[in-house]
């Protein structure tokens, strides 16, 4: 786990304290117990860690603050903003030359949604990536091979990642399911809250049912992420059977990048230095790419 990993941890306790209002003990409180955490993970550069250390602390520091879902009320609010800019968008995705590759955009730039790195950001903020979208390009680009496998596909798992972009990967899992109306969906969401990770009731707040077999991963250790080591059986079974996968967001490439498998994609926007430099491309950049590239890249 790389240093800067156990560092940005434990200045997420400062952040949640903040936001929580805490008194300054507790805030010390939960630093230490992210401190004490992250020491226990050696400083090789295994990705996996850093969400897997996460979850760590999160089920210690839940007895403290006295809850397991501190962002609850912020992921209802973004889930709302989200939903009523996802109406819109859809609007544009359906007047587009290529629905497909537009509604990825889209998907793409929701990944801005994530209260876990050090990375300001607020409604106008989504807003104007949003408006934007439509013009940005993939720094890493394999969306054409990820669509025409979908095309072809009998089964795809989406592994959904932050609030609030629940609603534009539904844009997404639309437009594929009007590209192959064949296509069984499953959309897999965090078994247990965990920062502002999709769960079971984001989903149902944007009304994911609509489009694809809502699911969990089964991992009651909470990990930021998909870490198969802890996800249920039943979920891996259908991360192993799905024609196609879309691992959304960093936590997904770092718990998945050494799966060698054929149909997996990884999707994310580049939100902080090391995700970025791993993966060759500028910060804030939008990336979908192929888990052969992701293995070449991350070693």
């Amino acid at each position: 786990m790389k240093v800067s990993c156990k560092d940005c941890n434990i200045e997420q306790m400062h952040r949640l304290a903040e936001m929580l209002s805490l008194p300054g003990g507790d805030e010390a409180e939960l630093a230490r117990i992210a401190r004490d955490i992250v020491a226990t993970y050696d400083d090789e550069p295994n990705y996996e860690d850093n969400p897997a250390s996460m979850g760590d602390i999160w089920r210690a520091i839940s007895p403290v603050i006295g809850t397991d879902d501190p962002y609850r009320a912020t992921k209802r609010r973004y889930n709302d903003v989200t939903i009523a800019l996802a109406a819109e968008a859809g609007e544009r995705i359906r007047r587009a030359p290529d629905p497909a590759q537009l509604a990825l955009r889209f998907a793409a730039v929701g990944n801005l949604i994530d209260f876990g790195p050090n990375l300001p950001f607020d409604e106008g903020t989504l807003r104007r990536m949003l408006a934007d979208a439509p013009g940005m390009s993939f720094a890493i680009d394999d969306t054409a091979e990820l669509v025409e496998r979908a095309r072809s596909a009998r089964t795809l798992l989406y592994l959904a990642d932050n609030c609030g972009e629940v609603a534009l990967d539904k844009l997404l899992l639309a437009e594929l399911s009007r590209e192959n109306p064949h296509l069984e969906v499953a959309y897999a969401v965090r078994e247990l809250p965990i920062m502002n990770d999709v769960t079971l009731d984001d989903a149902e707040q944007a009304g994911m049912a609509d489009v694809a077999r809502v699911i969990t991963n089964g991992d009651k250790g909470r990990t930021p992420g998909t870490y198969l080591p802890r996800c249920s059986q039943e979920f891996r079974d259908a991360f192993e059977s799905a024609d196609v996968v879309i691992a959304k967001g960093q936590g997904n490439l770092e718990t998945l990048y050494r799966q060698e498998r054929e149909g997996l994609f990884f999707m994310l926007m580049t939100k902080c230095s090391l995700i970025a430099g791993l993966c060759g491309c500028p910060r804030m950049s939008i990336v979908c790419m192929e888990a052969t590239r992701a293995r070449g890249t991350l070693g």
